[in-house]
């Protein structure tokens, strides 16, 4: 009964009292109120406060500041719906600068993680290990412009020698219907 007892227990008894449970979430809520009478009180407690609550009367306000309340609430979406219009334009329209960033982010924290958790003891061989970490991302880093500059030589070669390569053929086939005429 004791490791029935937890927070996510008290949540969906909450929940429940409120009435803001699904179907599922009032059976488990029934289902445990009927097994173990000690949750009952903690039920009943919660759903007289929750009567109580729902029978509070509104109060109103005033115009101004309802006017206030909603141009700030409406203009903070607008900026939210904004700034994640542009991060997805970016994300879309720019994969590799998102990537980069991406990574850049993440080096970042591990980095940050990593310098706050150092021992003063530990700092010589922080030191170095950060230093390898370093070396090693330039050498992944080399070999990944490498690669990419490769990949354009050869995309490049293709695309103009097999240019050349059409028009030799198109120039040596006309020479060879020239010469088969005479």
């Amino acid at each position: 009964m004791k490791k029935l007892h937890n927070k996510n227990t008290e949540e969906l008894l909450i929940k429940a009292a409120y009435g803001d449970a699904n179907f599922i979430e009032r059976l488990k809520a029934k289902t445990i109120i009927n097994n173990y009478p000690e949750f009952k009180s903690f039920y009943e407690t919660h759903k007289k406060i929750a009567s109580a609550t729902h029978n509070l009367e509104s109060i109103s306000v005033p115009e101004s500041i309802q006017a206030k309340i909603e141009t700030l609430a409406s203009s903070k979406k607008s900026i939210l719906s904004q700034i994640l219009a542009k991060l997805g334009m970016v994300i879309f329209m720019q994969p590799k600068l998102a990537f980069s960033s991406l990574v850049a982010v993440v080096m970042l924290t591990i980095i940050s993680i990593n310098y706050r958790t150092v021992q003063p003891v530990e700092n010589l061989a922080a030191l170095e290990a950060r230093r390898e970490a370093e070396m090693a991302l330039i050498m992944v880093s080399d070999v990944l412009n490498k690669s990419t500059n490769h990949i354009r030589t050869i995309k490049l070669n293709k695309r103009v020698f097999g240019t050349i390569q059409k028009g030799w053929n198109i120039a040596s086939d006309f020479y060879q219907l020239e010469d088969n005429k005479k």
